[in-house]
């Protein structure tokens, strides 16, 4: 149930007091604890103890006024003012209105109050009230509020806007902006919009359109955070983290304003580009160093540890675990135990360690490390961090067990007594040697003991100069190139020796140093007797009949006899090396480089002919021989060859090739000539019978005289036209006959070549009529005469007109042409006829020769090869072109015009 509202009724009259109290106590909604009092001093007195909600307050009271009241209650209730209703007479509406301006919220005129109207207006009154009380608590809690905003965003740490997404231009900032970057408030609000294009670094401008469009995803509540560079009043370029978020929205819920606070960190920035710049020099000494670094926590068992794990063991930092066990796993299980007890035992008494182990690598293999550091203690003296570099020492390893292995080489070399080994300095005294080096020179271990051994009064006078070159050598470089040199033996006999000599470290004063002598004795010998070998053999090879020659594996020649150099005329120089491929014919080189590289690598005995030049230019068969000479390893060391002459044997060998090629030819063309005998006798008695039989049969039907005019007339020309064939075939044969005995002579005059052709063309006219075969001509008149034969020439354009007609079907053509052409005279027959197969051509102008469609025809083949003889003996050609068979043919004459 509601609290109830306290009423006051002020009023001198009990009537009226009654009459509001029943008017109240109707009241459904509210309920009302109602308290009467007729004076005002009695009501004021009530208000000092307890306020009531609200007043019923007569203006005219016996003891005071209304206005009067209102003054003394304002002063009780202050800021806690009740709400007050006037009572007033009809009339004192203007009362009224004062007292309202004294804080009455209402009035009502006496003797017009319905109850309605009492308890409406009473209601409203005291809810008017309220909501001022509220109102007064609110302005005071917004004030509050505002001053809280205000003294936080002063003493921030950083600088705090309003900024504008839409204006683009903030509309907001506190005092800070003053403190940091030195601009006041009003500078900054004047920029507006270039705000940031003015105080901003272009390389962080660029990026702030990509900062702004988070904010359109961004929920209410949500920061967004973004770096970027500020330009200070003094011109320097401050950084700032400005944490962001949506300060209130647009009615379509876009973005509207944000509300950040920018905090200065340049200093942090300025840390971490040091600390950067540290970790980088860190980084670079670490990888100068070729080490790991490492750094372990004992209190949180953790080792941090640098890249250069990833150079020593091949493991990237990724691929470990960040403590101590994991690395000794790694320990080589032999050193594991000797290793920590080491460590321990430091970690005891001392703050410094170097220890020395093996550690797995990534491939599995074992590198020798030193691993050294220092220890950390607390207040209390125990060890609480360790940190230390490991470092690869394998090569170092290495070196001190090749340096082992070598003093144990060299202390073998010298007790094995291979060679003599000494031990002397500058002074010329012999400290050490083995015993090889004693019966070398026949001296005993007694007398090296006796210190009675010295180099430099073994050494013969001539080879003091020599000496002092070399000790120079071995100050200079430590160790001096073998020489030969000779030293005396106790007997005073002389022993070449080759000496090589070496510095030993830390006493290079002195020139102590290690001497290694190798007795010549024995290869002074061989090279003597070789010198011998030699000579020997350079007698024999200039006596004997052959070019001689020896050469490298590679072929160059280092020796040649001199009957090479007689030979080719070359000098020592010109022929050593690979001289020796210039005297080889240019034809024969390729061949020979060939079959040369191929036994160089095969090792087999070379031998192959070929042609030298010799001194004069001319060239000689030479057959050249040679055999590798090979080391007890199969190697070869050289080749050993001989050149012998064989030009004379290969003209011999010419000269048989040529007769027996002749003899071949000579029986060829004898085949040849007894098979065109036997055809051509043959074709004459083919073409001698057939028009005698003709001859023959027409004679026997003429005896009968039983024949009719017609069939008597073709008799008779048959009877002749195969009597002509006849003549002409025995001509034939009589100009083949004198062609072949050189008979056939010429009876030369001037010849008009375009009348002749214009006769040979009447003559075979009827002929080609009796086929309908078109005969025409070109003939150039201006074309002079020519020396020659004329039945000659008759004879040769008749047989090609002859031909041209046989081989011509009816209907075709034929065309003849004379024409100049480089100063001779040219005829050309050209036919639609039947053409000659590609294959026969060259054939044409053969004798007896004729294609098979030809000889269909009849004739002996004889024609066109007496033609070509006529032509030739007037100094002329003739030739023949035929596109193909079925496609005619054309015969060129060219005969000189001069």
């Amino acid at each position: 149930m509601a609290q109830p509202l306290t009423i006051l009724i002020v009023d001198d009259s009990p009537e009226d007091r009654h009459t509001y109290r029943r008017h109240l106590q109707q009241e459904s909604e509210n309920n009302y604890e109602i308290i009467e009092h007729e004076l005002g001093e009695e009501a004021l007195e009530f208000c000092h103890e307890s306020l009531p909600d609200a007043i019923l307050l007569d203006f005219l009271l016996p003891d005071v006024d209304g206005l009067e009241f209102l003054i003394e209650l304002q002063k009780i209730a202050q800021e806690n003012m009740p709400a007050v209703v006037m009572l007033t007479g009809y009339g004192n509406e203007d009362i009224a209105v004062q007292a309202m301006k004294r804080g009455v919220n209402d009035y009502l005129v006496k003797g017009q109050t319905t109850g309605e109207n009492l308890r409406s207006t009473l209601y409203s009154a005291i809810k008017n009230v309220k909501l001022r009380a509220e109102l007064h608590r609110s302005e005071k809690q917004l004030r509050e509020s505002q001053n809280l905003v205000e003294h936080i965003a002063e003493t921030t740490p950083g600088i705090l806007y309003v900024y504008d997404l839409v204006e683009q231009q903030n509309v907001y900032l506190n005092q800070k902006v003053t403190n940091i970057l030195e601009y006041t408030p009003q500078s900054i609000q004047a920029l507006g919009k270039e705000l940031l294009t003015q105080i901003m670094h272009p390389d962080d401008l660029a990026k702030i359109p990509s900062v702004f469009q988070q904010f359109d995803t961004s929920e209410d509540g949500e920061v967004v955070e973004h770096e970027y560079r500020m330009r200070h009043a003094s011109g320097e370029w401050r950084w700032f983290h400005s944490r962001n978020s949506i300060f209130n929205r647009n009615p379509d819920g876009s973005p509207r304003q944000i509300v950040g606070t920018a905090f200065d960190i340049t200093s942090r920035k300025q840390i971490e580009q040091e600390l950067r710049d540290s970790n980088e020099r860190f980084q670079l000494a670490t990888t100068a160093i070729n080490s790991l670094i490492y750094d372990w926590n004992i209190e949180t068992n953790q080792v941090t540890r640098t890249e250069g794990l990833t150079r020593i063991l091949g493991y990237l930092l990724e691929e470990t675990e960040p403590t101590p066990q994991w690395w000794q796993n790694c320990i080589h299980p032999d050193d594991l135990d000797i290793a920590l007890q080491q460590f321990q035992t430091i970690v005891t008494e001392q703050n410094r360690y170097e220890i020395e182990y093996r550690v797995r690598h990534k491939n599995n293999q074992y590198i020798y490390v030193l691993d050294q550091g220092i220890i950390i203690r607390n207040q209390q003296g125990k060890a609480v961090r360790v940190v230390g570099s490991t470092t690869d020492i394998s090569d170092r390893k290495s070196v001190e067990v090749a340096l082992r292995q070598s003093e144990a080489k060299f202390r073998r070399i010298v007790e094995s007594n291979i060679v003599g080994v000494y031990f002397g300095d500058f002074s010329g005294k012999i400290y050490e040697a083995n015993n090889a080096f004693l019966e070398m020179l026949g001296y005993t271990r007694t007398e090296l003991e006796a210190g009675k051994l010295h180099w430099n009064m073994m050494t013969p006078p001539e080879y003091q100069d020599l000496d002092q070159q070399k000790m120079q050598e071995l100050q200079i470089y430590g160790a001096c190139n073998p020489f030969e040199k000779e030293y005396l033996h106790k007997d005073g006999s002389r022993v070449p020796i080759l000496l090589g000599i070496a510095q030993i470290e830390g006493r290079e004063d002195a020139g102590y140093a290690a001497c290694f002598v190798l007795n010549l004795s024995q290869r002074k010998r061989a090279e003597a007797a070789l010198r011998r070998s030699e000579e020997h053999y350079r007698y024999l090879s200039n006596v004997v009949p052959h070019l001689v020659w020896i050469s490298n594996p590679q072929g160059e020649c280092e020796h040649l006899n001199q009957r090479w150099y007689e030979f080719t005329g070359l000098t020592i120089e010109q022929s050593l090396g690979f001289g020796w491929k210039d005297v080889i014919h240019p034809d024969d080189l390729a061949g020979v480089m060939g079959e040369w590289t191929k036994v160089m690598h095969t090792g087999e005995t070379y031998e192959q002919e070929m042609r030298y030049r010799k001194y004069d230019g001319s060239y000689r068969w030479y057959l050249v021989r040679a055999i590798p000479i090979k080391n007890q390893q199969g190697e070869i060391r050289q080749w050993f060859g001989s050149s012998t002459d064989i030009d004379d044997y290969k003209q011999l060998q010419a000269e048989r090739d040529r007769l027996l090629q002749l003899e071949k030819t000579a029986r060829t063309e004898a085949e040849a000539a007894n098979r065109a005998k036997d055809e051509f006798v043959a074709m004459v008695s083919h073409d001698l019978r057939s028009p005698l039989n003709a001859i023959l049969g027409w004679a026997q039907l003429l005896k009968t005289r039983n024949l009719d005019e017609a069939d008597f007339t073709r008799a008779v020309e048959t009877i002749e036209r195969n009597a002509k064939s006849q003549a002409k075939l025995l001509e034939d044969l009589l100009d083949i006959s004198r062609i072949l005995r050189s008979k056939l002579r010429l009876e030369l005059t001037q010849v008009n070549l375009a009348a002749i052709i214009s006769v040979a063309i009447e003559t075979a006219y009827p002929s080609a009529q009796a086929k309908n075969i078109i005969l025409e001509s070109a003939i150039d008149q201006s074309i002079p005469s020519i020396t020659g034969d004329i039945h000659r020439l008759l004879q040769v354009l008749g047989n090609l007109l002859s031909n041209a007609i046989k081989f011509t079907p009816d209907s075709g053509r034929i065309i003849v042409t004379l024409s100049a052409e480089n100063a001779q005279a040219k005829i050309t027959v050209t036919d639609t006829g039947i053409g000659i197969d590609p294959e026969f051509l060259p054939q044409v102008f053969e004798r007896y020769h004729q294609a098979n469609i030809h000889h269909q025809q009849g004739g002996l083949g004889l024609g066109l090869a007496i033609a070509r003889h006529l032509v030739e003996l007037h100094g002329g050609t003739i030739n023949v072109t035929s596109p193909g068979v079925g496609k005619g043919a054309t015969f060129i004459i060219k005969l000189p015009l001069i």
